[in-house]
């Protein structure tokens, strides 16, 4: 595979990897996707173990290749001359390299086919001047319901056997040798050849998961009746779409070839209710199995498009194959309501999560049509993704009226734990969002409203204009009045007053009337806690009397229903604020109940303070002040990265554990272009090295990549192998200023805050950028060379075609085999596997 680089990667670096179908080259199975993953042992355990869980119908299935020459068996590590390594691999694909004995050699490809299919060649190579006899086998294991299950024999014509691993739900799987057959009742199959000196032999195997033992074996048998030649040629040729990225340090390198590669495998052909392809956070063997049959009860991750994961992955994903990353957001456009709302995670099953998706679509289409430049695309989404940003304009989503709307859920922010609100965390202040405006939603409606007057610009829709331009003026205006003194804040939604809280009444017994006589200085809201019980929600109504700000009596009562119940406490935000409290009771509470109430505190700030540098053009007081706050390590700049609070919170936790914390791709991306229009990419691209090398040193520790990572330490937290969690590819390109769009078209310059040379290969075109210089070369030979400090710009080859589309795979027919027998087989011979499971 030539246009695959070459590595050398051992069981941690490889443990990244899966064996999974790629949505550009084959159809795809979001309902039922089959992924496999290596496990490279050393000294007794199996050098080589293929491993799946179907989608969580398995405890674990093991295909181990299991050699015999010269009367001795090989499979272990410690009895390999050189044991396997990966040395190539692609979404689909993955190559390792190793010496059976010090006279031959073995290459093993393997690749998945399609969702429900894997396939091996295993080339082994006599470099002796004798010929050698060897038997090849694929030893199967399954483990189910924790116990060790027998598998089966079947026989066919001419002698020869498939391997049968068992029946699962919906799933009788099959595994074939090429001409292979089983020479005793162990659960394995292959063949024994001779192998001339100087020759190669090639072993091919295939394994099958449909519904039942025939259809699995009918398709593998027709797998086996195709060269595989124009297959792997098909492969070859898409990789050129993978960014190939050398920074002259083949750690990093090897992260983000693995980034990449995890980006292009989460994608999937159409499914369900989407009419496009649709993304998985998880996709791992463990994953990807739906039993109800359309993905109504698959977890978080497979349950729908996270716009802040959409954000992540399309952009890099529109630089491999623009098409599939365009679907993304005709996904969400086909959701849309006539009122012009899209709900924040569309799924196949046609379930809604019921709450707004953040204003973030707009920006996201951008970076795709960035990257693809296909005016078409455009044209198409920009009527909706306007309907769009009226929606969150819309009065209903302004509670006070002001022209600064309110979030109406925590789960629009895309992270739970910012210690103004956390409502479901203990050590949190608790408050309702809704009674809150704050900087992070203003700046996403701008953001939006900054790129849909690009593309009214671009598309020539001079009649948008004026109506952005009111919309960008009026959401400027409400930025600004959130800055106060050094930074941006929260606010009370209807006082608009930002202010500190105070304790009204602390562990106050839940069967008595608290007449707590209370006066503030500033009006404000009380956030009331209950704590206690057991875990069932108790039918009470709470009752708040007082006076506002204007001294005259007011009040308010609400049944259980208002509150926001979890792990024994219930909280609430009052609707009305006091400068005046007079008397707190509850109905229907009883003695083990304690009430808590206190005021609301909106002083405290996170990571949403500095989010105004994302969209840029600020005023340079503005800008001056928050790149000191970001980089300050006394605030946000830590070891890893840039932290979700500041250290000097009462609030912050590096692990996220016990507080808000941690460093997360995503709001290291938006921080990161801010430092990029600030003028700060060098400080931008130190920050992002950070992280880098924390996930390096967490994936050589640990195996794998987080959802997000320790603020302090090179640790991978949060859910194992998560999308989020990978290198953030995007604004890695913002550093390089950097952007291959096709064979013909190179965009590159402006800022470079990688700051050290930099290679990139992609769609045929290589680019190599140091500070003193940048030079281009395109397919057809056509050069170009800047200063290292050249404006951004297009550079175009007079010569070049661009093509980059790939084909899918042709499958071939399928053609009927007769079943002759089936013998059910036990595991006799003690094979070591390591065994690991995903959580």
């Amino acid at each position: 595979m030539k246009n695959l680089r070459r590595w050398e990667l051992d069981a941690k670096q490889s443990a990244l990897l899966t064996l999974a179908a790629d949505a550009r080259l084959s159809l795809t199975d979001y309902f039922d996707d089959q992924t496999w993953r290596l496990r490279l042992g050393d000294g007794d355990v199996a050098a080589l173990a293929i491993q799946t869980q179907y989608g969580g119908r398995a405890g674990l299935i093991s295909l181990v290749p299991m050699w015999e020459h010269d009367g001795h068996f090989i499979y272990e590590a410690q009895t390999y001359e050189k044991a396997p390594i990966v040395t190539q691999f692609a979404p689909n694909f993955i190559q390792l390299e190793g010496k059976l004995t010090s006279d031959t050699l073995l290459t093993m490809r393997l690749w998945a086919m399609d969702s429900h299919t894997i396939g091996g060649a295993f080339v082994v190579e006599n470099t002796s001047e004798r010929a050698i006899d060897l038997r090849f086998d694929l030893y199967g294991h399954v483990i189910k319901d924790g116990k060790e299950q027998p598998l089966s024999l079947i026989t066919m014509p001419r002698h020869l056997h498939a391997l049968a691993l068992g029946e699962f739900d919906n799933l009788e799987p099959v595994v074939i040798v090429e001409d292979g057959n089983a020479r005793d009742d162990r659960p394995k199959i292959g063949t024994s050849v001779t192998i001339k000196p100087k020759q190669h032999t090639l072993f091919r195997w295939v394994h099958v998961g449909l519904g039942t033992k025939r259809d699995s074996l009918n398709v593998a048998n027709q797998w086996l009746e195709v060269s595989w030649s124009a297959y792997f040629q098909q492969i070859n040729a898409a990789a050129k779409a993978l960014p190939q990225i050398q920074t002259g340090n083949r750690d990093w390198d090897w992260l983000i070839a693995a980034s990449y590669n995890q980006v292009a495998q989460s994608f999937f052909t159409p499914a369900g209710h989407l009419p496009k392809g649709t993304f998985a956070a998880k996709r791992r063997p463990s994953h990807g199995y739906s039993q109800n049959g359309d993905g109504s009860d698959y977890p978080r991750g497979w349950d729908g498009q996270d716009p802040m994961l959409a954000y992540l992955t399309t952009p890099p994903m529109a630089s491999i194959d623009p098409m599939i990353a365009q679907g993304i957001i005709h996904n969400y456009l086909a959701t849309q309501a006539d009122d012009g709302s899209i709900d924040n995670r569309p799924g196949t099953s046609g379930i809604k999560q019921e709450i707004l998706c953040p204003p973030i679509l707009a920006r996201i289409a951008w970076h795709i049509f960035q990257q693809s430049e296909d005016d078409a695309f455009l044209q198409a989404v920009f009527p909706g993704l306007m309907s769009f940003l009226e929606r969150w304009l819309a009065t209903d989503i302004d509670g006070d009226g002001d022209g600064h709307p309110e979030w109406q859920d925590e789960r629009q922010m895309g992270y739970i734990a910012f210690p103004t609100f956390a409502t479901w965390q203990t050590w949190s202040q608790g408050a309702d969002i809704r009674m809150v405006e704050g900087p992070d939603l203003v700046v996403y409606l701008i953001a939006e409203a900054m790129t849909l007057h690009h593309m009214a610009e671009h598309l020539g829709k001079k009649s948008a204009l004026p109506t952005l331009n009111n919309i960008l003026a009026g959401l400027r205006s409400q930025l600004e009045k959130l800055w106060l003194n050094d930074h941006f804040v929260y606010r009370d939604r209807d006082t608009h007053i930002t202010t500190t809280g105070s304790v009204i009444l602390q562990e106050g017994a839940g069967d008595q009337r608290h007449d707590v006589e209370h006066s503030l200085l500033v009006p404000n809201r009380l956030i009331v806690r209950i704590v206690g019980g057991v875990n069932h929600v108790p039918r009470i109504r709470l009752h708040i009397e007082g006076r506002d700000d204007q001294d005259q009596p007011i009040e308010e009562a609400h049944t259980f229903e208002a509150f926001k119940w979890q792990n024994r406490q219930g909280l609430f935000t009052s609707h009305k604020t006091y400068s005046k409290i007079d008397s707190i009771w509850c109905e229907g509470l009883s003695r083990v109940y304690k009430i808590n109430v206190c005021t609301l505190d909106t002083t405290q700030i996170d990571i949403n303070t500095l989010l105004p540098l994302w969209i840029g053009a600020l005023p340079e007081k503005y800008t001056i002040e928050l790149v000191k706050l970001a980089t300050n390590p006394a605030k946000f700049w830590q070891p890893n990265g840039i932290t979700m609070a500041p250290v000097d919170s009462p609030h912050y936790d590096p692990s996220n554990a016990k507080g808000a914390g941690g460093i997360w791709p995503f709001w290291l991306t938006l921080i990161g272009e801010g430092l990029i229009a600030a003028n700060e990419a060098k400080k931008a691209g130190e920050m992002f090295k950070n992280l880098l090398q924390a996930q390096l040193e967490a994936v050589k520790d640990e195996g794998h990549f987080g959802q997000f990572y320790h603020a302090e330490k090179p640790q991978a937290l949060g859910e194992k192998n998560h999308l989020a969690g990978i290198v953030p590819l995007h604004l890695l390109n913002k550093l390089l200023g950097i952007r291959i769009v096709g064979r013909n078209k190179v965009w590159v310059g402006g800022a470079f805050g990688w700051d050290r040379a930099v290679t990139i290969r992609q769609h045929g075109v290589i680019v190599r950028r140091t500070r003193k210089e940048i030079k281009v070369k395109f397919p057809s030979g056509y050069i170009v060379e800047l200063e290292g400090d050249a404006r951004w710009q297009a550079i175009i080859d007079p010569n070049g075609k661009n093509s980059r589309r790939v084909k899918r795979f042709q499958v071939p027919e399928v053609k009927k085999q007769p079943i002759t027998t089936s013998t059910t087989v036990r595991p006799i011979e003690r094979v070591n596997i390591l065994i690991e499971y995903e959580d």
